[in-house]
């Protein structure tokens, strides 16, 4: 039977950093395009330049109110795009393409099921990348005020042993992509215990 280390700590991070840099680099890219050429940008600039001040001084003027109006709307289209980047890089490409993400590439390691070893359907890539990455992440970011990398690795992949939040959601983990055939000869420990539908093993490591 073919079983599967779970990833390191360090290899979810490094993942999470190439992945996000990539998703949050083209996301940024693409929105700043779209408002420059747009027209979009020089409008926000002059709103947002001449009417700042008061959003603190008189909150309910209209002044006030249409600044936050256009940071609001530049904020949705930069969420807006992220969102598109995430559902092609996140779960279209790891659902096609054997290899999945250029983070889980140069890290070696792969999304599975849990329990079942297997390729995770694009019903469960949407709760892990889009509910458990996507949208736990801005909610993470308005709580925390600014996105903030570290705090959101901390909570995300400390919270459950080496299984992180949207791994928890979709019933999904990250491992080594490289599987080894569980051999009687060897003497195997316990690396990590997980039970779910009264299945009390998860993972085997070799000692």
């Amino acid at each position: 039977m073919l079983k599967y280390h779970l990833a390191s700590k360090w290899q979810r991070i490094l993942s999470f950093l190439i992945d996000a840099s990539i998703v949050f680099g083209l996301g940024y890219l693409v929105s700043f395009l779209i408002i420059k050429f747009s027209g979009f940008g020089d409008y926000y600039n002059e709103i947002f330049n001449n009417n700042y001040k008061y959003i603190y001084e008189s909150p309910n003027s209209k002044e006030a109110l249409d600044c936050i109006n256009v940071i609001t709307q530049r904020l949705g289209i930069f969420f807006l795009v992220y969102f598109v980047f995430v559902l092609i890089y996140l779960v279209i490409m790891p659902y096609f393409i054997e290899w999945q993400t250029l983070g889980r590439l140069v890290t070696k390691t792969r999304v599975l099921v849990r329990i079942k070893n297997e390729r995770p359907s694009i019903l469960r890539l949407l709760l892990r990348e889009v509910v458990g990455e996507y949208l736990i992440y801005i909610v993470l970011s308005f709580i925390l005020k600014f996105y903030n990398v570290i705090a959101y690795i901390s909570i995300g992949y400390s919270l459950y042993g080496n299984l992180s939040i949207p791994d928890l959601i979709s019933k999904t983990k990250l491992v080594d992509k490289k599987p080894y055939e569980e051999d009687d000869n060897i003497d195997l420990v316990m690396d990590y215990d997980l039970k779910e539908d009264n299945t009390n093993e998860d993972v085997i490591s070799e000692k």
